[in-house]
């Protein structure tokens, strides 16, 4: 168990994974929000239904990479 002072370093990821969930949650909310505008948008505009695929594509690789930075930066740190 690594210890800087009196602090248990073995805990920083589990808090900070308890915190990304609850990010995570918050951003897909706000993502499906955006996803139901699209819809709406690309069926008064006639746009093709391959723009809302390309959207959640990009979206879950920027999330995946985030994720990983974020693992990468709580294993400096213990």
């Amino acid at each position: 168990m690594k210890k800087e002072g009196n602090m248990d370093l073995s805990i920083i990821p589990i808090k900070y994974e308890a915190i990304l969930k609850e990010k995570e949650k918050e951003a897909d909310s706000q993502f499906q929000i955006f996803l139901d505008k699209l819809e709406s948008d690309m069926l008064e505009n006639n746009l093709p239904a391959s723009m809302e695929e390309e959207y959640k594509r990009v979206y879950e690789q920027k999330k995946l990479d985030r994720l990983l930075r974020l693992k990468e930066e709580i294993k400096k740190l213990v």
